[in-house]
């Protein structure tokens, strides 16, 4: 599990500001992700444009790793 996210550009959260791009983990259970999502989450309760979730790798092929966010959404990074 990895907890992902920063600041985006606007409250519609399409577009991270490449600055604030964060990962963290990984971590062995959704616990342990759980924990650090809600440290980061209480961290910035003052600025409506920070999110963070908390993504599973499901799948690994060559150099991309697909991952699934808690929304279902799924994501590739780079």
């Amino acid at each position: 599990f990895y907890v992902i996210g920063g600041e985006f550009t606007d409250t519609s959260f399409e577009e991270v500001l490449t600055r604030s791009n964060q990962i963290h983990g990984p971590f062995r259970s959704h616990d342990e992700a759980m924990s650090k999502w809600r440290a980061l989450s209480f961290q910035s309760t003052g600025n409506a444009q920070v999110r963070y979730e908390i993504a599973e790798v499901a799948h690994r092929m060559d150099s991309s790793t697909i991952l699934l966010g808690c929304s279902g959404r799924q994501r590739q990074s780079d």
